[in-house]
Parts: structure tokens; sequence; C-alpha cells
């Protein structure tokens, strides 16, 4: 199941966080989510990612674009713009268990123009997985794979297709 950001969760308030218990009134498990794309890393767009100090969808792949986690989980940039340190500290509370307890990024998206192609280099823990299972657009490469290209690749580095 794949969910598209999480809503402020507890950054504004004790009171407000109640996207867990949301999905269960709905009859699903937080087990069953297995994506979470996360548009921008503003706090009510991240902050339903963590409750009580602990992460809401721990077996999710979190994803987001590569040039907005570079730049909103930059202590460097918080500094920078002090102005918006409560943005940059959201995304940090938000983001920083998922980051040190994943083993980084694990999905890639490509662009043209500017625009989403919808197509994506994706990883997948599952090596007998790899060439067997079909989704829209995904290309999976095993999570090692993908995390060392997320590591090498530049940000709007261009892509060849050779037939």
């Amino acid at each position: 199941m794949i969910l598209i950001n999480t809503g402020a969760g507890q950054l504004f308030g004790t009171e407000l966080g109640n996207l867990a218990d949301n999905i269960a009134a709905a009859g699903y498990s937080l087990d069953q989510i297995d994506d979470v794309v996360i548009t921008h890393l503003h706090p009510d767009h991240v902050g339903g990612l963590m409750r009580d100090g602990k992460q809401v969808f721990p077996k999710a792949v979190i994803h987001a674009d590569k040039a907005d986690t570079d730049y909103w989980l930059s202590e460097h940039e918080q500094r920078k713009d002090g102005e918006k340190s409560h943005f940059f500290a959201g995304a940090i509370a938000s983001l920083k268990a998922y980051v040190q307890s994943g083993p980084g990024a694990r999905a890639l998206y490509i662009f043209s123009g500017g625009q989403d192609t919808l197509y994506r280099l994706h990883g997948n823990p599952e090596w007998r997985s790899i060439g067997k299972a079909v989704s829209a657009g995904c290309v999976r490469l095993l999570n090692q794979d993908i995390i060392d290209l997320y590591d090498r690749v530049p940000t709007k580095a261009p892509i060849v297709v050779k037939q």
C-alpha cells in the first residue's frame, strides 16, 4: 500500500497526529504501508512519520526528492536560513530515525523537461523478486545497487536509453 504524505503529526501539537489511528480505524495495519511518498519536506507533510519519538511506518520505504532532502536535512542550510529553522527542525525530526535505520535511498525518480515521467528505479531487498514482479513504470534493482546509484548520480543527470 502507498501513502502520500503523512500530515503534521505531533509537530503542531499533541492533539494532532492521529494518522496511525485513522489508518487502523479504516481496517488497515501500519505494516501494510510499503511506501510513503513525500511531496516535499515541510512539517505538515512529514510530521506523521514519527509518533511519540518512534517510527510510525518502520517497514515502509520513504520516497522524497533528492534535492529536497539535501536541502531540508542540511544543518548548514538550517543555520543559513534561520527564519525557516522550524521547517528544517520538523523535517530533521521526522526523517532522522528513518535515515539512520534504513539502508539509504532506495528509489530514483526520472524527470524529463522538469516533469515527472512516473518512471522509477526502485530498490528491493528480495533478490528473488528481481525480474519477477512488474509495477507500472518501475525498474527493480537490489537495494544496495540503487543506494550506490543514488549516492553517485548527481541531480538532473541525463539518462541514455539504448535498445
